[in-house]
């Protein structure tokens, strides 16, 4: 079954996509799928390689609820900075049994691992905005990979 229409968007509405996709190959739409298949696996390498516990995650999720990026690296990467607000204004750290070594696990991350953190945890809270409220909140930092290695293999 097609997807309804509302859901495509022509990859040539943005010139500057446009023409990088274009660098990549003779059919954009090919090219990518292709390449949001690897950045989508990039995240998610990038993302399981800090084993985050489900505290830490709570709190990511918590402290990054609004926060927005959209192309620019060092915004993604500075995350550490919000997050370390919100555990200031607002005791997070308390609130979710956190130590201070979270600071330090997330200045010292990547650019990819920034970005994957932000993705999973905007995908984190579509998923607490949907119609599925009987899903726990581990259950939903499972699905978005924020907990996989450490609370996994408590």
């Amino acid at each position: 079954m097609e997807k309804p229409m509302k859901n495509k968007i022509p990859l040539s509405q943005d010139s500057r996509l446009e023409a990088l996709l274009l660098q990549r190959g003779e059919d954009i739409g090919t090219v990518g799928l292709r390449d949001l298949n690897r950045y989508y696996a990039l995240l998610n390498h990038h993302l399981l390689e800090l084993c985050l516990t489900s505290n830490e995650a709570n709190l990511i999720c918590e402290a990054l609820k609004n926060y927005r990026f959209e192309e620019d690296p060092d915004r993604a990467i500075a995350i550490w900075k919000q997050i370390d607000t919100a555990i200031q204004q607002d005791r997070l750290d308390l609130k979710w049994s956190v130590n201070s070594t979270l600071i330090g696990k997330l200045k010292v991350i990547n650019h990819l691992q920034a970005v994957a953190i932000v993705d999973a945890v905007e995908r984190y809270w579509i998923e607490e905005r949907s119609d599925r409220p009987h899903k726990s909140s581990e259950n939903k930092l499972f699905q978005t990979d924020l907990i996989k290695c450490c609370d996994s293999a408590l």
